[in-house]
C-alpha cells in the first residue's frame, strides 16, 4: 500500500506472526511527502479475538534513519 504519492510506503499486514524479522514495515521519505504534511502520526491496533494487547508477546516499534549509518 502506498499514499502520498509514493512517499508513504506499507509492507502489508501480517496477523499471523510468522517468519523472521519485522513482520509489518512502514516507510517514509521525509524529503517526498508533500509540504502540507505537518504531523505523522502512527496508530497500533490489535486485531485479535480479545480486541486487545494481553496475548501479543513480542510487539515493538522501531524508528530508523536508515539515511545515516
Amino acid at each position: 500500500m502506498e499514499a502520498d504519492n509514493g512517499a508513504v510506503k506499507h509492507s502489508g499486514d501480517n496477523r499471523t506472526g510468522e517468519g523472521e524479522g519485522d513482520d509489518e514495515v512502514i516507510t517514509i521519505a521525509l524529503d517526498n511527502l508533500s509540504s502540507t504534511v505537518k504531523v505523522i502520526v502512527f496508530v497500533v491496533a490489535c486485531y485479535n479475538e480479545g480486541g486487545n494487547f494481553k496475548s501479543v508477546e513480542t510487539a515493538k516499534a522501531t524508528i530508523r534513519d536508515i539515511t545515516s549509518s
